[in-house]
């Protein structure tokens, strides 16, 4: 049996962690569906650790911003990103690490964001690529449908999760 999962905001202490997280789950995820060289570009553009270490720091001085990060006995294991885009509000980034999928690392972070949310934002949209399937499961699974098409190469669908 797995320990609990905690959920907290990111500091900037955690951009190594979660750079960690991030090659190991963008490798597994898009391994079979985009180049390795756009996922090393991609990783090292948007995954350095000062580049991380500044997304905590902005979400963290920024209404409506959350940067979170899920916990397993201490250890980074899952990470989430939401604030507002040019659409509204929207949910950047939502990964787990591959060891650790399938045992509500994902969920526990969407929960602790719809907490947050609640009684301020009604409905938020994200991008995935629609080959995904492992990360289109999960988004199914938690409410969000399917309302265009995405706006990068790398994330060809949008869907929309409503909140109650």
């Amino acid at each position: 049996m797995r320990s609990p999962i905690s959920v907290r905001d990111a500091t900037p202490g955690d951009a190594a962690a979660i750079g960690r997280v991030a090659r190991a789950s963008w490798r597994e995820t898009y391994r079979d569906i985009l180049e390795p060289d756009f996922i090393d570009a991609f990783l090292a553009r948007n995954y350095s650790e000062t580049a991380l270490a500044g997304a905590a720091e902005a979400a963290a001085a920024r209404e409506g911003a959350t940067f979170l990060v899920a916990e397993r006995d201490f250890e980074v294991v899952g990470y989430l990103e939401f604030g507002h885009g040019p659409r509204g509000p929207e949910l950047f980034r939502v990964y787990a690490d591959p060891a650790h999928y399938g045992t509500g690392v994902g969920s526990a972070l969407l929960a602790e964001l719809h907490r947050l949310l609640a009684g301020r934002v009604t409905a938020y949209v994200l991008d995935v690529h629609s080959r995904n399937e492992r990360g289109r499961a999960f988004y199914d699974r938690n409410g969000f449908v399917a309302v265009g098409g995405g706006d990068t190469p790398d994330c060809d669908l949008t869907l929309r999760r409503t909140l109650d």
